[in-house]
């Protein structure tokens, strides 16, 4: 049975994950849960470097959640490492043997207090996969352009302020970029030029323009802008045809961007807590919106047409000025 909600109901877990403003809510639990010393802690990190020395083709080795200030430099014979997860501990910095770990491809920084990386980090041009989210970053340091074959870059959660061109476009392999809540007050133009990019996160920034080569990233499928200082969307927007989530919320608009209109794929629209007064009759073009978020705006009538909006099933209304929905709506199957 397919019903239609108009007030909070939950989205699948993974697009929670995507609006959370605190990506890492239960650091606190993890690390109140460990009860070792910092001395047993570095044990504990020593044994697990250790067995992995032993073992035969160890290439995983998992530090995290452990309160490890130091990372132990022994860490550094294990040069057949792929895998290296040191996130949910203590450090303020990492160790210049990390750049001995030349076959690694994965590496997990995530929740630390590191305040910068290493020039060393640059040595590991296997990686495709970093994450430095949750720590104290204020710059990227240079050696990360080097590190052409990155898919994933999670940089969310620091002090950045912003992103180097010359940096950003080296890495021409990106396909997820987190650089959300951070202080960035305008993006590069460079970060147009990766085209081969799925997923950018941008949100809970300082942002107050969106560049219009935006457009040029014709296999975005997740755009997160919301969070931001935006008061207008570049009508390049619409050339981003791939896309299927599109989150807006909290930006400022005051009338709806028309470049959305030409976005048929959209399975999510997020335009939460705007100051929108109404929708365009067009709306009723985005026959794959499955989400509708238009929470915390001003709206005070739907048009006839967001019936045509046949596979909704969340459809979020509260706190706007409605007195009355469209008859039309109490037509449609879905509703019941």
């Amino acid at each position: 049975m397919m019903r239609l909600f108009v007030c909070i109901v939950d989205l699948d877990e993974s697009w929670q994950r995507f609006r959370q403003p605190n990506p890492n809510p239960n650091r606190d639990r993890i690390m109140a849960d460990r009860n070792s010393t910092p001395d047993a802690a570095y044990s504990e990190a020593l044994r697990r470097i250790e067995d992995c020395r032993k073992g035969e083709n160890c290439t995983q080795l998992d530090l995290s959640a452990l309160q490890l200030s130091v990372v132990p430099p022994e860490v550094s014979q294990l040069t057949a490492l792929t895998h290296l997860n040191i996130s949910f501990n203590q450090l303020d910095a990492l160790p210049s043997e990390i750049g001995q770990l030349t076959d690694l491809t994965h590496l997990d920084l995530t929740v630390n207090s590191l305040t910068m990386l290493p020039a060393e980090i640059g040595k590991l041009v296997r990686l495709t996969f970093l994450a430095v989210s949750s720590n104290m970053l204020t710059e990227l340091p240079w050696e990360i352009g080097g590190l052409s074959k990155l898919t994933t870059l999670k940089i969310g959660g620091n002090w950045i302020t912003e992103l180097p061109p010359k940096i950003i476009a080296r890495l021409f392999e990106l396909e997820l970029f987190d650089v959300r809540r951070n202080r960035l007050t305008e993006l590069p133009r460079e970060l147009c030029s990766l085209t081969n990019l799925k997923t950018l996160d941008v949100g809970n920034n300082q942002l107050r323009e969106l560049p219009r080569e935006l457009g040029n990233l014709t296999n975005l499928k997740t755009l997160n802008v919301g969070n931001n200082l935006l008061s207008s969307f570049p009508p390049e927007i619409g050339k981003l045809t791939a896309l299927s989530k599109l989150d807006l919320q909290r930006s400022g608009l005051t009338l709806f961007p028309p470049a959305i209109l030409q976005l048929t794929q959209l399975e999510y629209l997020g335009l939460a807590d705007n100051q929108l007064t109404g929708l365009p009759p067009e709306i009723g073009r985005l026959d794959s919106m499955r989400t509708l978020d238009l929470d915390g705006n001003r709206i005070d009538r739907l048009p006839p047409e967001i019936c045509r909006l046949t596979a909704l099933r969340c459809l979020r209304l509260c706190r706007n000025e409605l007195t009355s929905f469209p008859h039309e709506i109490l037509r449609l199957n879905w509703l019941k």
